[in-house]
């Protein structure tokens, strides 16, 4: 999706977990946490129980919708419920010479699932090819894959993970 729409997605996000935020500080959800703790108390061991918001942009013309961010309710043993997250990180990218956002493991043309594209380089669902249709635009000097460490054009490999920013799949901005 373009920039601009998923920057808006993420503005709705934000709201929806501060108002959360704000309901749970202000003790006004007991009657969901009452039934999560019950619930994840009767669970198998391990197991926890999470009610979700998600902030999704359906496309009809791909027939698809692409979630951005997941913020909600997490309980595990019956213990007191808590405020969990799970913000995709977002990656840039140029597609047949369009700018781009997605969550990192989605394909940026057709939103598919899409992990590990430095060495999985062919999108399964719709063919298109990092370093072909689909560049991954480097604007930051962080690294895309730890988000820990500074990498650039003059010193690809990331110290932190060892990522190398692949010259062939990679745009510089």
């Amino acid at each position: 999706m373009d920039v601009q729409t998923y920057d808006l997605t993420h503005e709705l996000a934000d709201t929806v977990f501060t108002e959360l935020q704000r309901l749970y500080r202000e003790q006004r959800l007991t009657k969901v946490e009452d039934k999560l703790k019950e619930i994840s108390a009767a669970l198998p061991k391990g197991y926890s129980i999470t009610v979700n918001f998600s902030v999704e942009v359906f496309d009809e013309n791909r027939e698809k919708s692409l979630k951005t961010t997941d913020g909600g309710i997490t309980c595990m043993d019956g213990d007191r419920p808590y405020l969990s997250t799970s913000e995709l990180s977002p990656a840039k990218y140029i597609v047949d010479g369009e700018l781009m956002k997605v969550p990192h493991d989605h394909c940026p043309n057709c939103w598919s699932r899409w992990s590990f594209k430095s060495r999985i380089k062919e999108c399964r669902e719709c063919g298109y090819r990092m370093g072909k249709e689909i560049k991954l635009l480097l604007d930051t000097n962080v690294c895309p894959h730890c988000e820990n460490s500074p990498i650039s054009l003059h010193n690809p490999q990331c110290e932190k993970c060892g990522y190398v920013a692949d010259q062939n799949i990679v745009s510089w901005g």
